[in-house]
Protein backbone atom coordinates (compact mmCIF):
# COMPACT_ATOMS: atom_id res chain seq x y z
CA UNK A 1 0.00 0.00 0.00
CA UNK A 2 1.40 3.85 -0.99
CA UNK A 3 1.16 6.45 1.49
CA UNK A 4 0.37 10.19 -0.38
CA UNK A 5 3.93 10.78 -0.40
CA UNK A 6 4.68 7.60 -2.14
CA UNK A 7 6.39 5.88 0.27
CA UNK A 8 5.36 2.27 1.02
CA UNK A 9 4.56 0.73 3.85
CA UNK A 10 4.47 -2.82 5.27
CA UNK A 11 0.92 -4.95 5.23
CA UNK A 12 1.51 -8.23 6.76
CA UNK A 13 -0.57 -10.43 5.90
CA UNK A 14 -2.15 -13.28 7.79
CA UNK A 15 -0.43 -16.15 5.94
CA UNK A 16 3.14 -14.78 6.45
CA UNK A 17 4.12 -16.35 9.45
CA UNK A 18 7.77 -16.91 9.32
CA UNK A 19 10.34 -14.13 9.78
CA UNK A 20 11.43 -14.92 6.25
CA UNK A 21 8.41 -14.17 4.70
CA UNK A 22 8.25 -11.08 6.63
CA UNK A 23 12.14 -10.11 6.12
CA UNK A 24 11.67 -10.35 2.45
CA UNK A 25 8.83 -8.08 2.30
CA UNK A 26 10.54 -5.80 3.79
CA UNK A 27 13.57 -5.90 1.21
CA UNK A 28 10.99 -5.62 -1.16
CA UNK A 29 9.97 -2.56 0.13
CA UNK A 30 12.93 -1.00 0.88
CA UNK A 31 14.01 -1.89 -2.79
CA UNK A 32 11.38 0.28 -3.88
CA UNK A 33 11.43 3.33 -1.68
CA UNK A 34 15.40 3.90 -2.60
CA UNK A 35 14.28 6.41 -5.65
CA UNK A 36 13.20 8.75 -2.84
CA UNK A 37 16.48 9.04 -1.33
CA UNK A 38 18.57 12.12 -1.73
CA UNK A 39 21.72 12.34 -3.30
CA UNK A 40 23.65 12.65 -0.06
CA UNK A 41 21.50 9.72 1.53
CA UNK A 42 22.59 7.61 -1.75
CA UNK A 43 26.43 9.00 -0.84
CA UNK A 44 25.96 7.17 2.46
CA UNK A 45 23.87 4.14 1.99
CA UNK A 46 26.27 3.21 -0.80
CA UNK A 47 28.98 3.81 1.80
CA UNK A 48 27.38 1.66 4.50
CA UNK A 49 27.82 -1.31 0.99
CA UNK A 50 31.12 -0.95 2.27
CA UNK A 51 30.98 -1.80 5.76
CA UNK A 52 32.64 1.12 7.39
CA UNK A 53 32.51 3.05 10.26
CA UNK A 54 30.18 6.41 10.69
CA UNK A 55 33.88 8.18 10.67
CA UNK A 56 35.51 6.78 8.14
CA UNK A 57 31.90 7.80 6.41
CA UNK A 58 32.19 11.17 6.97
CA UNK A 59 35.96 11.39 6.07
CA UNK A 60 35.04 10.12 3.02
CA UNK A 61 32.40 12.59 2.36
CA UNK A 62 33.81 15.57 4.03
CA UNK A 63 30.49 15.47 6.86
CA UNK A 64 30.81 15.04 10.17
CA UNK A 65 29.74 11.83 12.01
CA UNK A 66 27.11 13.57 13.58
CA UNK A 67 26.10 14.09 10.08
CA UNK A 68 26.43 10.80 9.11
CA UNK A 69 23.62 9.63 11.88
CA UNK A 70 21.32 12.24 10.57
CA UNK A 71 21.54 10.64 7.70
CA UNK A 72 21.27 7.36 8.35
CA UNK A 73 18.08 7.57 10.38
CA UNK A 74 17.03 9.25 7.46
CA UNK A 75 17.56 6.61 5.34
CA UNK A 76 16.05 4.04 7.51
CA UNK A 77 12.90 6.02 7.91
CA UNK A 78 12.58 6.04 4.26
CA UNK A 79 13.21 2.57 3.46
CA UNK A 80 10.89 1.32 6.72
CA UNK A 81 14.64 -0.19 8.33
CA UNK A 82 13.49 0.45 11.93
CA UNK A 83 17.08 0.26 14.30
CA UNK A 84 20.69 0.75 13.12
CA UNK A 85 21.53 -2.81 12.41
CA UNK A 86 18.56 -3.38 9.95
CA UNK A 87 20.10 -0.51 7.94
CA UNK A 88 23.66 -2.16 7.67
CA UNK A 89 22.41 -5.77 7.25
CA UNK A 90 20.36 -4.51 4.61
CA UNK A 91 23.17 -2.11 2.87
CA UNK A 92 25.75 -5.50 2.84
CA UNK A 93 23.11 -8.27 1.83
CA UNK A 94 21.82 -5.95 -0.73
CA UNK A 95 25.04 -4.29 -1.82
CA UNK A 96 24.27 -5.42 -6.01
CA UNK A 97 20.71 -4.97 -5.73
CA UNK A 98 21.02 -1.37 -4.48
CA UNK A 99 24.05 -0.36 -6.46
CA UNK A 100 21.87 -1.76 -9.96
CA UNK A 101 18.94 0.58 -8.76
CA UNK A 102 21.16 3.11 -8.09
CA UNK A 103 22.36 3.28 -11.69
CA UNK A 104 19.28 2.54 -12.89
CA UNK A 105 18.07 5.67 -11.14
CA UNK A 106 21.06 7.57 -12.17
CA UNK A 107 22.55 7.73 -15.45
CA UNK A 108 25.11 9.63 -15.09
CA UNK A 109 26.43 9.41 -10.96
CA UNK A 110 26.45 12.77 -9.14
CA UNK A 111 29.76 13.61 -9.08
CA UNK A 112 29.91 13.27 -5.10
CA UNK A 113 29.12 9.71 -5.23
CA UNK A 114 31.86 7.70 -6.90
CA UNK A 115 31.48 3.84 -7.12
Amino acid sequence: MYSEDGFVFIIIRKNMHTKTDTEQLSIQIANQNLQFLSEREWAVLLSLTEDITNSEIADKLFITPASVKTYRSRISDKLGLAGRGNLERYARKNKEKIIQIFRKLFKSPPPSIKL
